[in-house]
């Protein structure tokens, strides 16, 4: 009798816990698309948004294109530019790429972010219908 109440009622904790963890801050142990390279970065998982910069000039001072791979952080990363031109692995559905952060995204909230279309094409073949994806990033 008492493990046909505590195994539903554990597995119901373990579950809100794991949804309510806060992002992690990564130790090189996990698996591809982070590497030893990401040590002690956060562990991030959220929406991803395309966004068509169209030969404009970026945040970060950049002409950039549709077909660059760049990023555009929100608000809460942006850093007064901090983190322009560094290199970030953004994962989708076994699929990883390397992107530049390039530019800043106004409308993202919280750890949500921005990839041109090249980014967000190579990472998602249905990309255009599918208009946000959730992504693994490190920053």
């Amino acid at each position: 009798m008492f493990s046909q109440v505590f195994t539903p009622l554990f597995a119901i904790v373990l579950t809100a816990a794991a949804s309510a963890a806060p992002a992690t801050t990564y130790t090189g142990t996990g698996k591809f698309p982070f590497n030893s390279s990401s040590k002690g970065r956060r562990l991030r998982i959220s929406p991803a948004t395309y966004y068509l910069p169209n030969g404009g000039t970026g945040a970060c001072g950049t002409v950039l294109q549709n077909s660059d791979f760049i990023l555009a952080l929100g608000e809460g990363h942006w850093d007064d530019g901090a983190h322009c031109g560094e290199t970030v692995t953004v994962g989708y559905n076994g699929a990883s790429i390397s992107v530049v952060v390039a530019d800043r995204c106004p409308g993202c909230q919280g750890d949500n972010v921005d990839l041109s279309q090249g980014a967000m094409s190579a990472l998602d073949p249905n990309w255009l219908n599918d208009g946000a994806i959730s992504v693994q990033w490190t920053l």
